[in-house]
């Protein structure tokens, strides 16, 4: 054989290894990386709500307003508690609220957040014991999301390894996984995973709890063709003189 002979050989071997080292790894990537059925973000987070009710006089924040803890959020002229000042069936002490210099109703935020919802506006009648809105404590978004896997797959489950969330701008945050359960729908098993965002990640302050997003996640890589891989890896891995 002349050299160019073997020189187009080695090539050729060289050709059919890397295509199958670049088919490997990709079978490997698609068989690892799975993504959801369905995920949401979610938040811990409060209701705002009194027991009195009034008429709404002043409302001082919207959905998406970032707040700090006393901030004012609503201001409330309700006459069944100023009747129940008078009859004594209450007592400004045991209020759970503040009020004005006018005796109004004011509403603080308990916590630094984002209001997510409003449900009254400045002007309408809220009744009572109802909520006003609803205030998601800051650095607590989190990801529920539901995934399909295949029996095998439970043995590959590594919650070490992050989920990779697509939000509905197209910005991709890494969560850490803190919380697997299974749940039954029909004849299908779902798992549940929840995963929590870093603190002061990016996330749009419209994107309430209940927000679809997108999930993937990695799996651990240790089937028959991985197996292949690493000896792919060791077939042509350069050999050194001794």
């Amino acid at each position: 054989m002349t050299i160019g002979g073997r020189l187009k050989f080695v090539i050729g071997i060289v050709i059919v290894f890397a295509l199958a080292a670049g088919g490997f790894l990709y079978l490997n990537y698609s068989m690892s990386n799975i993504t959801s059925r369905a995920a949401t973000l979610e938040a811990d987070s409060y209701a705002i709500s009194v027991e009195y009710g009034g008429i709404i006089e002043k409302q001082y924040v919207d959905i998406g307003t970032e707040v700090k803890k006393n901030d004012p959020l609503f201001e409330i002229n309700s006459s069944s508690l100023k009747d129940a000042l008078d009859s004594k069936r209450a007592t400004k002490s045991g209020l759970l609220f503040s009020l004005t210099p006018d005796g109004n109703i004011l509403l603080r935020s308990n916590n630094n957040g984002v209001i997510r919802q409003v449900n009254y506006p400045e002007g309408a009648y809220l009744p009572s014991n109802t909520q006003i809105a609803q205030l998601a404590v800051k650095d607590s978004d989190y990801v529920t999301a539901k995934f399909l896997l295949r029996a095998p797959d439970y043995s590959r489950i590594d919650k070490k390894k992050p989920l990779h969330v697509t939000l509905p701008d197209n910005t991709q945050l890494e969560a850490k996984i803190f919380d697997i359960t299974l749940q039954q729908e029909g004849e299908n098993v779902y798992t549940i995973v929840k995963a929590r965002f870093s603190r002061g990640a990016t996330i749009n302050s419209n994107f309430s709890p209940g927000t679809p997003v997108s999930a993937n996640w990695q799996l651990q890589s240790n089937s028959w063709y991985t197996n292949m891989l690493n000896l792919l890896k060791q077939l042509i891995k350069p050999t050194t003189e001794s």
